[in-house]
């Protein structure tokens, strides 16, 4: 037992990772329509995974499907309010489980997809709280990056 809660502990983590970063890179596959089903298919197979620890009891996942969910919810083009509900979702469950690193993740996630929605002041909103959430996890790069990269500040 001891053996199977290492190894869950080990690869949560990585494994939501590697979710998040195909459905991210899927999003913007645009042309070559066999990459994009490439890269949705594996991360569905990690999503899967996270998706039967939470159902098995693993509390510590629970927030990392709650923002796949909302990755998965805009690759197949679910209306704005869905994902926006996902991601608040997703932001509750880190918020109240005190997990900032991936609390300021889910904002930031969020941030992106609402600036590519046009909602481009609550899409800078979010990313202020992105940014706050990094610096108070200790990423101080990353905080000034992401005011950088939507502000020039």
């Amino acid at each position: 037992m001891l053996k199977t809660f290492l190894s869950y502990f080990i690869s949560m983590p990585s494994l939501h990772q590697q979710c998040l970063v195909l459905y991210a890179s899927a999003q913007h596959c645009s042309n070559g329509r066999l990459r994009r089903s490439r890269r949705k298919h594996l991360s569905l197979q990690r999503h899967k995974i996270l998706k039967s620890w939470a159902k098995g009891g693993c509390v510590n996942v629970v927030h990392y499907v709650a923002i796949l969910d909302a990755e998965l919810a805009i690759l197949n083009n679910a209306r704005r309010e869905k994902v926006q509900g996902l991601y608040h979702k997703a932001i509750t469950m880190s918020a109240r489980a005190g997990i900032v690193h991936d609390l300021a993740v889910a904002t930031e996630r969020l941030a992106i997809y609402l600036n590519s929605q046009g909602e481009l002041v609550e899409a800078g909103r979010r990313y202020e709280q992105a940014s706050q959430y990094y610096q108070e996890w200790g990423f101080t790069w990353k905080s000034k990056h992401i005011l950088q990269e939507n502000w020039g500040s």
